[in-house]
């Protein structure tokens, strides 16, 4: 006598994280799907939804209503440059509350791991490549974790772009990258100051000064310097005939 070990059908069930409860809803055929449980495979995409196969040829998009818990969402506390052109990204709960989904050694659909997504005005929607991720641990609360990355060779060079990074399809709240990295001066129409302002990102941009680049004695300017919008701001009162000026990675 033949013994099923995995009969069907499947049900399927949503989780409610306010009410901390289970619901049943329907299969996406029917009040349930007619086979083992294991062929159902799941996998978080970037944009929240939730791709679903069942070892067929076909491939079905679930869509959760509401909004992601704020316990689940990742944050970004700073992005800085890095001297061979990449990103150094540093937040919270970049490996989420979960490892997204996996049936035992059949299956591993794991997404506790960060994407960097940026986007434009236009529309236009980029992934950048993320690489030596701190941990892949998942619920660490406000422990500091951090993930390098390097800009996809389609984004334009220069722009202003709105950056997440993203978890088991959550994303972060927005911070602004803007390329490439040029520093803007503007003289006030009095002509006895100057305007002085660089992205905000990267954050370890800094700004240095000097009188003679004979001297090649570089001097970091802190003094005055502050944020406006996206950008930092300095108002340099004219106390030589010429000064130079640069950003410099720090």
């Amino acid at each position: 006598m033949d013994v099923v070990q995995y009969p069907g059908p499947t049900t399927f069930y949503e989780f409610d994280p306010v009410t901390n409860e289970f619901n049943g809803t329907r299969a996406p055929t029917g009040l349930t799907a007619d086979y083992a449980s294991y062929e159902a495979c799941m996998l978080d995409l970037p944009n929240g939804m939730v791709l679903y196969s069942s070892y067929d040829k076909i491939v079905r998009v679930y869509q959760p209503d509401g909004v992601p818990m704020a316990a689940a969402r990742p944050t970004i506390t700073g992005v800085s440059g890095n001297a061979d052109g990449s990103y150094h990204l540093t937040g919270t709960l970049l490996n989420g509350i979960s490892e997204g989904a996996a049936y035992g050694d059949d299956a591993q659909m794991d997404s506790n791991y960060p994407l960097v997504r940026l986007s434009n005005a236009a529309g236009n929607v980029y992934y950048a490549r993320t690489f030596n991720w701190s941990s892949t641990s998942v619920r660490t609360g406000d422990k500091p974790a951090t993930t390098e990355f390097t800009l996809p060779k389609a984004l334009p060079p220069a722009g202003t772009y709105s950056l997440v990074v993203v978890v088991n399809g959550i994303s972060s709240e927005a911070v602004t990258l803007t390329l490439p990295l040029a520093l803007q001066i503007t003289a006030t129409p009095e002509r006895d100051a100057t305007v002085l302002s660089w992205p905000a990102l990267p954050d370890n941009a800094g700004l240095e000064t000097i009188t003679d680049p004979a001297l090649e004695t570089w001097a970091a300017v802190t003094n005055g310097v502050s944020l406006v919008g996206n950008s930092r701001v300095l108002t340099n009162a004219a106390s030589s005939d010429r000064a130079f000026f640069r950003l410099k990675l720090q």
